[in-house]
């Protein structure tokens, strides 16, 4: 995974798109987003193996954090240690939810 910019991780069956964005001068997040597993494969521990090697790609390149917005899968990312954010922007829809992950 290489976190320089933007990018993607795709696959025939897992794909996932993402951007460094800047949290404060010193500290850098990943914006994940648009995250698809084949149907398949859902259930299986494909997406959580998947989102692991991102964390530790992200983590070896320096990002502080992981921050995306679930649509349909709030409880798929809250199992993977996600939270919500406090105090959600008003301008996204009300049918996702804000979450980020701090990266130890």
């Amino acid at each position: 995974l290489e976190l320089s910019g933007q990018g993607s991780l795709p696959s025939d069956e897992i794909a996932a798109h993402w951007s460094r964005i800047g949290v404060s001068p010193t500290r850098r997040a990943l914006y994940l987003h648009d995250v698809t597993v084949a149907p398949h494969l859902r259930g299986k521990g494909a997406g959580r193996r998947y989102i692991e090697r991102i964390e530790a790609d992200a983590r070896r390149e320096d990002a502080s954090a992981i921050v995306l917005h679930a649509y349909d899968s709030l409880g798929f990312w809250t199992k993977q240690g996600y939270a919500l954010w406090p105090d959600p922007p008003a301008e996204r829809p009300e049918t996702s939810a804000l979450l980020y992950k701090v990266l130890g």
